[in-house]
């Protein structure tokens, strides 16, 4: 019989293990499991049953509806139309009875949006899929589509407008059918109703740049012209007005005061003018200009000098109480600004063959 070795581990013999008494044992590295409370188990609302009805249907639906954690025997739903406010989140039987009311508020508040599975038949018939591209619903179907298309018409505008593009885009075949892809909803605007909004826009724009330099020309202000004429490039020529005055909160304001288009061959400076004349006229500042910023043209100095007499005739008909507060007036000593970028441009081209 081997001897025992003093430093093993004491271990019960496999012949004289007792089954019957369980060992007590238990290891140092493992700490006694703390007792968990006994606590309810919470109870898993029953899932909402599948429905094959057209409004609770389908990855996107017409109406979302999900258990009501209050009642398990109700459910919760509202309108899946994104922004819609007028079907507001409300608890209902479990059970779809009927469809009526859905189909009433779809046709109340989303004109246009398939309320059956034969109306989406009709719509995939005619070409026109149903998509998300739909218009967001507002109080009234009245409202609603009135903003929705005045919307689509000011964004039309504006892309076509800062794009330099053609209004006659808008009529072509293949923009239309681009358009009724994305959304079948989308009003076909004409580029005769397009340059209406075009005008009025023009003349809204118009009207709060009259008030504003009206407001200014009131606490005694003054402005400051800057003139400039080119060709374009369907070879008619324009010249642009630009307006500058700085506010009570010393703030430097610039505006486009009116681009005029130079039917007259001859540029003389009495007709140009006569046109600088109109234009401020239009917005009764023609006595308030005090500077005309402009290139070295000869026919620039023609045009200060006509503007000097006719702005001093304005003056001069105004009452003695308006000529007190607009006594600064326009004269060629002060207001007569050559432009210096020009003057630059006009040395560096001179000297370029000296030095070449």
């Amino acid at each position: 019989m081997l001897p025992q070795n003093p430093f093993a581990p004491c271990r019960a013999s496999p012949l004289h293990n007792n089954h019957n008494t369980p060992s007590t044992r238990t290891s140092p590295r493992k700490r006694p499991r703390a007792p968990s409370p006994d606590l309810p188990t919470p109870s898993r609302p029953p899932p909402l049953p599948k429905t094959k009805n057209y409004f609770f249907k389908g990855l996107h639906p017409k109406f979302i509806r999900e258990v009501d954690r209050t009642d398990y025997s109700k459910m919760i739903i509202w309108c899946g139309t994104p922004g819609c406010t007028t079907f507001e989140k409300r608890s209902v039987n479990r059970r779809i009875d009927g469809t009526n009311l859905y189909k009433t508020h779809y046709k109340t508040h989303h004109l246009g949006v398939p309320t059956s599975v034969e109306e989406e038949n009709v719509l995939k018939a005619q070409g026109q899929k149903q998509t998300f591209f739909t218009p967001k619903l507002g109080q009234s179907v009245k409202q609603t589509l009135g903003q929705y298309r005045t919307t689509y018409r000011s964004k039309l505008l504006a892309f076509v407008v800062k794009n330099n593009l053609s209004f006659r885009l808008v009529e072509q075949d293949e923009f239309i059918d681009l358009i009724q892809h994305l959304n079948p909803l989308a009003p076909i605007i004409s580029k005769t109703t397009l340059l209406r909004d075009l005008q009025k826009k023009f003349e809204n724009g118009q009207k709060i740049l009259k008030t504003e330099l009206a407001e200014h020309v009131k606490i005694g202000g003054r402005f400051s012209l800057t003139t400039d004429c080119w060709t374009a490039g369907n070879y008619k020529e324009f010249a642009a007005i630009t307006i500058h005055w700085i506010t009570l909160d010393w703030e430097l304001k610039s505006q486009v005061l009116d681009v005029i288009e130079l039917k007259n061959p001859v540029h003389s400076g009495a007709y140009l003018a006569e046109e600088v004349i109109r234009a401020t006229d239009f917005f009764d500042i023609t006595h308030s200009i005090i500077a005309i910023t402009h290139d070295n043209a000869s026919v620039n100095d023609v045009l200060l000098t006509e503007f000097q007499a006719i702005a001093l005739k304005k003056w001069e008909a105004l009452s003695d109480e308006l000529q007190c507060r607009r006594w600064l007036q326009f004269t060629l000593d002060e207001g007569d600004i050559r432009c210096v970028s020009h003057i630059y441009n006009l040395a560096v081209v001179a000297g370029m063959p000296l030095i070449l």
